[in-house]
């Protein structure tokens, strides 16, 4: 509890909050993991056997499989609610820090003092935050789609509601076939990059191929997520567009050049697995470097089995081996506590 009453302290006293949202995350709220969802399926089988510039052509030569696993994964993101410490998050702390005026940008306009980096993949916990000013998906979402031949740089989204029919002992996919042209379920596509707002000029296309699979709205070709598990040569640049955090990420930096050494930031980063270190090394590297500018900042790393911080961080970094829902509650909870507010002013 000592460990969690410090975490609440720090974001009690926070200026300035990032939040570094993985995997582990989105799995209390009901969707697994990708090494959990594939365990013992046929797309691991395949994975295992098969040289990873294969992974995009299966959904040409094993639709089935292909869209078994990353159908699967589509079905359980899109039915996620967020849990309530995604809800917490979100609602109470990302009001609390916005209710200080500190960051800006290069024209002196305020800019939110939130910020949400998503690593996970399953944009559960990205739908609860709709300012694309305040998020960004650097490994890209299930939520949007691109062509497997990549015939160009757009991303789409699949029909309103849209689920894969999934076999529920093989897991793999066999959607019903349709008949005639002006069947096709339409999709929709993203005129910008996942962090950007979708407009009216964002129209209406045929994303469902006649056999039932996901199809590129412009060429015909197949349709894969666009994610860089996928492989990094084969993702549309869309999913690397992060300028809104770049934007935010300078706006902090700038903080001691403003003569502002004397706010506080906090890092929280939460259900990032070190077998794919992106949003850890992100939260580590920010660390040191406003440690380095002479700012106030404390990383609270919050994970079931990863949870080790770097010992050279110190006192700047805080581990919490806990459940990401059960862990952001009962920090929520020390924050409405007014006992432990008048503690935390002393």
């Amino acid at each position: 509890m000592a460990a969690v009453e410090r975490v609440a302290r720090a974001v009690h006293g926070a200026d300035v909050l990032l939040f570094i949202n993985g995997s582990g995350n989105a799995a209390d709220a009901g969707v697994p993991c990708g090494a959990g969802l594939c365990s013992g399926t046929m797309f691991e089988e395949i994975c295992m056997t098969r040289p990873s510039d294969f992974y995009v052509d299966m959904a040409v030569e094993s639709p089935e499989v292909f869209y078994g696993f990353w159908g699967r994964l589509h079905n359980l993101a899109q039915k996620a609610a967020p849990h309530e410490g995604m809800q917490r998050v979100v609602g109470n702390m990302r009001a609390r820090v916005n209710a200080k005026k500190v960051l800006e940008d290069p024209d002196g306009a305020q800019m939110s003092n939130f910020f949400l980096y998503s690593q996970g993949i399953d944009g559960v916990m990205d739908r609860m935050v709709t300012d694309p000013a305040e998020k960004c998906s650097v490994h890209g979402s299930i939520g949007f789609w691109q062509c497997q031949q990549q015939c160009s740089e757009q991303v789409f989204r699949l029909p309103e509601g849209h689920t894969f029919s999934i076999h529920p002992a093989t897991f793999s996919c066999k959607p019903e076939a349709f008949s005639t042209p002006a069947d096709l379920p339409q999709g929709r596509l993203v005129s910008h990059h996942h962090d950007a707002p979708e407009t009216a000029a964002d129209a209406p296309h045929p994303t469902v191929d006649p056999q039932g699979y996901p199809q590129c709205p412009l060429c015909k070709a197949r349709a894969i997520p666009n994610v860089i598990e996928l492989g990094v040569e084969t993702c549309n640049a869309a999913a690397f567009r992060a300028e809104s955090f770049m934007t935010w990420r300078m706006a902090v930096e700038d903080l001691p050049l403003n003569g502002m050494t004397d706010k506080k930031v906090v890092i929280v980063e939460v259900g990032c697995s070190a077998r794919l270190p992106t949003g850890r090394e992100e939260a580590e590297d920010f660390t040191v470097e406003l440690k380095q500018a002479g700012l106030d900042v404390t990383l609270v790393r919050i994970n079931t089995e990863d949870a080790e911080v770097p010992p050279e961080l110190g006192d700047s970094a805080v581990s919490l081996r806990m459940g990401a829902a059960d862990a952001l509650v009962q920090i929520d909870d020390l924050l409405k506590s007014s006992c432990f507010l008048t503690q935390a002013e002393e």
